[in-house]
């Protein structure tokens, strides 16, 4: 066991693997396809809107502001 956590993986020989995986599972119809989710976009999103709700009870005329742009 300690010899196969010593030895460094070939990539290439892995990523071959990988895809010839993919496109048999791809062929056969055993994957589904669903939309993608970006994590750090929504992290990111969510602490947007929380800021944003912070300025708008702080300052009521930095809403309307803001507002009157997006028209």
């Amino acid at each position: 066991m300690e010899k196969r956590y010593k030895e460094k993986p070939d990539k290439k020989i892995y990523t071959a693997q990988v895809m010839k995986l993919l496109d048999e599972y791809v062929i056969a119809g055993h994957i589904t396809k669903t939309e993608a989710v970006n994590i750090r976009s929504w992290i990111w999103l969510i602490k947007y809107k929380i800021l944003f709700k912070a300025y708008i009870n702080i300052d009521p005329a930095f809403y309307q502001k803001f507002s009157t742009l997006n028209k």
